[in-house]
C-alpha cells in the first residue's frame, strides 16, 4: 500500500515535469497545480485573464483578490501562479536549515510559489514572489515552509514577501472585480460599439459638468441619446476598466455618489483631460 503510494506520487512528479509545467511565460506558462488537480478547495477558481492570455489557476479566495490587484496593476506584466521550486534546491535548504522538507507518504513533493510576478521596473524588469496566507493560518509548521520558500528566493536573488488578508485592499478589489467584467463591452452591448465614443464623450461631459451622482448622470445620457435603462452605466465602468476614466480605486466606487474623475483619456479622438480632480 505505502510502496504504490510512493510510486504514484514519484510519477505525478514526473508527469507534471513532462508536461512542461512550471515553464513558459505568459500564455504559454503552465502552472504546477491545477485546481482540477485539487480535490477539496471550495474556494478555488479559474478566472480568465487578458494580461496573460490564459486561464488563471487560484486555490483561494485570498489568491483570487490578489490576483485582480496583480492584473490591474499597469507594472505588472506577466503573472504566474503556484510556480514550482526545484527540488533539490528547497531539499537542500532544508536540510542546511534543520526544517522538514514537506512529503507525501515519505517522498519530498515540489514546493509552490503562489505568485511569482514579473513587474516593469522603469529601467528593464524584476521577478516578485509572493506568498498568500491568511494571518490566522500561520501556524509554526506553516511559518516553518514560509522560511523555507523565502530561504530559495533568498538563494536566487528575488524579492520574496509574505502577503495576509492585511495587504489585500478590499475596497480597491472590489472597483475591480465591478468593473472587470465591463474590459470587452463592446462585443456583447445591444448597440454597436461604434456608439461608444459617442455615449463616453456625452457620458464624460455630464460627470465633469455637474456634481451629480454617477447613476443620475448615466441615466440622463440614456434618456438623452435613447439608450436602455443601464446602458450608460455599463459605459462608466468599461471606460474605467479600460482606464479611459483614471478615479481613486481606493475609494468604493458607488453609482449612488458621485464619481471623481482624475483624468480622461477618451480612445476615440485621443480626447485627453488632465488634472480633473
Amino acid at each position: 500500500m505505502v510502496l504504490d503510494r510512493q510510486q504514484e506520487i514519484r510519477a505525478q512528479t514526473e508527469r507534471r515535469l513532462a508536461e512542461g509545467r512550471g515553464k513558459g511565460f505568459k500564455e504559454h506558462y503552465k502552472p504546477w497545480i491545477y485546481v482540477r488537480d485539487i480535490s477539496s478547495l471550495g474556494q478555488s477558481a479559474r478566472i480568465w485573464s487578458d494580461k496573460v492570455g490564459r486561464v488563471v489557476q487560484l486555490l483561494s479566495q485570498l489568491e483570487q483578490h490578489a490576483f485582480y490587484l496583480y492584473e490591474w496593476s499597469p507594472s505588472v506584466v506577466d503573472i504566474r501562479e503556484q510556480f514550482p521550486l526545484p527540488l533539490d534546491s528547497t531539499l537542500a535548504l532544508a536540510q542546511e536549515l534543520g526544517i522538514a522538507h514537506p512529503s507525501k507518504w515519505g517522498v519530498p513533493i515540489v514546493m509552490t510559489t503562489d505568485f511569482l510576478l514579473t513587474v516593469d521596473a522603469g529601467v528593464g524588469q524584476k521577478l516578485l514572489a509572493r506568498a498568500l496566507k491568511y494571518s490566522w493560518d500561520c501556524k509554526p509548521r506553516t511559518k516553518e515552509l514560509l522560511h523555507l520558500e523565502r530561504a530559495y528566493w533568498e538563494t536566487v536573488g528575488v524579492d520574496w514577501r509574505l502577503v495576509t488578508e492585511r495587504g489585500v485592499p478590499g475596497v480597491v478589489v472590489g472597483n475591480v472585480m465591478s468593473v472587470r467584467p465591463m474590459r470587452n463591452l463592446p462585443s456583447y452591448l445591444p448597440f454597436s460599439g461604434y456608439d461608444i465614443p459617442r455615449i463616453a464623450r456625452a457620458l464624460t461631459d455630464a460627470v465633469v459638468q455637474s456634481d451629480d451622482v454617477l447613476a443620475y448622470c448615466a441615466l440622463r445620457c440614456d434618456t438623452d441619446l435613447g439608450l436602455g435603462e443601464g446602458d450608460s452605466l455599463a459605459v462608466a465602468r468599461y471606460l474605467i476598466a479600460t482606464r479611459q476614466w483614471t478615479v481613486d480605486m481606493g475609494v468604493t466606487i458607488d453609482p449612488v455618489q458621485p464619481l471623481v474623475l482624475r483624468s480622461v483619456a477618451l480612445a476615440s479622438g485621443g480626447e485627453r483631460r488632465q488634472g480633473l480632480a
